[in-house]
């Protein structure tokens, strides 16, 4: 990705503290596919970017900055089962809670676990691309697979297809299936 696009876009996700406490900011613009490229890059398999889009309010909170909306973008994988293409469309609700690094505690004192679910900013500027960036990564499933069942593997069937066929058993493993077990034992 140029510097020039993820600086370009990263000027689109700021909040400016001392403006937001006189009124809620939205941030509502496209993630362009270059931008979405690069943070698909630190994905664990090969990802292509789609179009990406970030609706975000944030409003002044008693002690820090509540952060709240939606990230939507399109990627596109291989099916780990049968290799074709398959579209990726992630969503991911954002709600974060943001305060001053001067609330931090002290390295010796006990964080609560309201502590622990927060974010932190230093300065009058808040960086909202990390918030972003993290939010479609975490969407990114783990094996991305084909949203119906894989008809390019011949004998490969899901577990409703399994639970719709009505299979017979094995006459020599009948006697298996009438076994009953009791709880007591």
């Amino acid at each position: 990705m140029s510097d020039k696009s993820k600086s370009e876009l990263d000027g689109f996700l700021i909040i400016d503290v001392p403006a937001l406490h006189r009124q809620p900011i939205v941030i509502d613009t496209a993630l362009s596919r270059e931008w979405l490229a690069g943070v698909m890059a630190n994905c664990e398999y090969p990802v292509t970017a789609g179009t990406g889009h970030c609706r975000l309010r944030a409003e002044s909170a008693a002690d820090g900055v509540r952060i709240r909306g939606d990230i939507r973008a399109e990627a596109f994988a291989e099916c780990v089962t049968c290799l074709e293409p398959v579209t990726l469309h992630l969503h991911a609700d954002v709600d974060v809670f943001m305060a001053p690094v001067a609330t931090l505690k002290e390295s010796g004192e006990e964080l609560t676990p309201e502590d622990l679910e927060r974010e932190y900013f230093e300065g009058d500027i808040i960086h909202l691309s990390n918030v972003v960036s993290d939010g479609i990564l975490l969407e990114l499933p783990i094996n991305p697979r084909c949203e119906g069942p894989c008809h390019n593997l011949p004998g490969l069937v899901t577990s409703d297809e399994v639970a719709r066929r009505n299979f017979s058993i094995d006459p020599r493993l009948k006697a298996l299936a009438d076994i009953k077990i009791s709880k007591e034992n």
